[in-house]
């Protein structure tokens, strides 16, 4: 009987801290560091570095091949990829040999 009464007070001390989460105790939510917090990765998100926008030079269909070849050449030890064109395996060979 000790076990379920203490199993039971301690499931309800933990569910009186759970229900008031923004007090001053230790354990509580610092409203005043999150919103610091957030306040500052919205401006962020909001300079000149955050607006550029990533870009590529190549084609999706060039890109998904030299993905599948260095998949196939990490995962099997070479490239055996039948549909892939001539610049991914050459970019494949390229890095393959800048490796250490």
């Amino acid at each position: 009987t000790f076990t379920l009464v203490f199993i039971n007070w301690a499931l309800y001390q933990i569910a009186v801290v759970l229900e008031a989460p923004f007090g001053k105790d230790e354990v509580n939510i610092d409203c005043i560091s999150v919103q610091t917090s957030l306040n500052h990765q919205l401006q962020l998100l909001l300079s000149p570095e955050a607006q550029h926008l990533p870009t590529s030079h190549t084609s999706r269909k060039a890109d998904a091949s030299l993905l599948s070849c260095i998949y196939m050449q990490d995962a099997f030890g070479g490239v055996e990829s039948s549909d892939s064109d001539d610049d991914s395996r050459s970019l494949v060979k390229s890095r393959s040999n800048s490796r250490p």
